[in-house]
């Protein structure tokens, strides 16, 4: 009995001793000491095998929950992606996929360096320096579909930095031709303001469009586009003022001759850009009965006319505008102002151009008269483009004329050749 004991033991201690690393001898020695050193051996492994368990079993559930994170950002970003789509598509932008949302976002960066020389009895005075003339942020989007829509425009005041809300309508397409908007906005009236600052051929509007246009206002505009016509008829108040009693009536109509609408959004005709042609006609009425005793109530009628050309690298622009202008105090004023630019491209990335403009203020100031050239450097058309011009006054700038954001500083009276040569980098995003 003694000797088949012994032989469990030894065999049981051969097992042990395998699974431990170790080999247990059943050889030599008391029995129960073999038992306890056995006993002990077992326990051992007992308490290397809960162990290991311990450590499958947190590998396992670690497994597990990396698996559900896994899966859950795959189902989330899954379903962002069926659901909404976002990017650059020459603005960034987000819409559904349904198409009834969307959303863009699109900058303007103007960065300006204007020299001034202007003449004194005493000899000249000579101002330079940079500025950010324009810093512009514009959303623009769609709102339960395609027919309704929204465009919030933001600009940093160019003399502080203060951001101000220039822009802001909400539109309703009544139609595949009608348009119906509600905001502030500029009435339509002059071409030159018509197209976007960013499109401009020279690096400011004419001093003639900064007398005879319209700031943004509020009010409602009615607007049509097929091939041939677009035409666009506001109401709005006159100076954003509820106590005041002004208002505008303003309408404008445009033909196409050739081309399309799109290559006539901008002044510049790229060399590989298509013939365009189009005309166009405006008139603007406005009454301002002011709410102070003391100011003076003037009734204007204003007018334009304009035609704008492009073909393969060349434009031509010429406009004529004019004021009748009644005044309470009986007085009256007739005022009139032409402009014409011109541009060519001399490659695919360089541009000259060549502006005059001319007014009349029908007043005892001179009349206007402004001689401006220049070139364009495109880095990426519009995006990015370098603009350099110099301008000389060959009759005294008067205030009614002069323009500090354009550059142009009021002249002494008797005084002329004033000078200004602007430097402007713009980036569009």
């Amino acid at each position: 009995m003694c000797v088949l004991r012994a032989a469990h033991l030894a065999t049981l201690g051969a097992v042990i001793g395998l699974i431990t690393g170790g080999v247990v001898s059943a050889a030599g020695g008391d029995h129960d000491d073999r038992l306890d050193r056995l006993a002990a051996e077992i326990r051992l492994l007992q308490d290397r095998a809960a162990t290991r368990w311990v450590d499958d079993r947190r590998a396992a559930e670690l497994r597990s929950l990396v698996v559900e994170v896994l899966d859950d950002a795959d189902r989330r970003s899954h379903h962002l992606m069926s659901d909404a789509t976002g990017g650059w598509d020459d603005e960034f932008f987000l819409a559904g996929a349904d198409g009834l949302f969307s959303m863009t976002l699109s900058g303007q960066i103007q960065v300006r360096h204007v020299w001034n020389r202007r003449i004194r009895n005493i000899g000249s005075v000579t101002e330079d320096g940079f500025e950010l003339r324009r810093t512009k942020l514009k959303l623009d989007g769609t709102i339960a579909g395609p027919d309704i829509g929204y465009t919030i425009g933001m600009a940093a005041n160019d003399n502080g930095g203060a951001v101000v809300l220039q822009s802001y309508n909400m539109r309703f397409r009544l139609s595949d031709e009608w348009r119906l908007l509600l905001g502030r906005a500029r009435p339509p009236l002059l071409r030159e303001e018509q197209v976007s600052s960013k499109r401009q051929l020279l690096a400011e509007r004419s001093l003639v469009s900064k007398a005879f246009g319209q700031t943004r206002t509020l009010g409602v505009t009615l607007r049509y586009r097929s091939d041939p016509w677009k035409v666009s008829i506001g109401a709005m108040d006159a100076s954003d003022n509820f106590d005041d009693q002004s208002w505008r009536l303003s309408g404008r109509v445009e033909r196409l001759l050739a081309g399309d609408w799109d290559a006539l959004e901008d002044f510049t005709s790229f060399p590989d850009d298509e013939p365009a042609a189009m005309i166009g006609v405006a008139v603007l009425f406005q009454t301002s009965d002011f709410a102070d005793p003391a100011a003076t109530d003037v009734t204007n009628l204003r007018w334009s006319a304009d035609l704008t050309l492009g073909a393969a690298g060349m434009n031509l622009f010429a406009t004529i505008a004019g004021n009748h202008e009644d005044r309470d105090t009986s007085e009256r004023v007739d005022q009139y102002g032409v402009v014409v630019h011109a541009g060519r491209f001399v490659n695919d990335q360089w541009e000259l151009f060549a502006r005059y403009e001319w007014a009349d203020a029908d007043d005892v100031i001179p009349d206007l008269s402004v001689v401006t050239v220049g070139v364009n450097c495109y880095f990426d058309a519009h995006d990015s483009k370098l603009t350099f011009d110099v301008g000389y006054g060959v009759n005294e700038v008067d205030r009614f004329f002069s323009s500090t954001g354009a550059g142009w500083e009021r002249d002494r009276p008797g005084q002329n050749g004033q000078v200004v040569v602007r430097s402007q980098l713009q980036l569009l995003f």
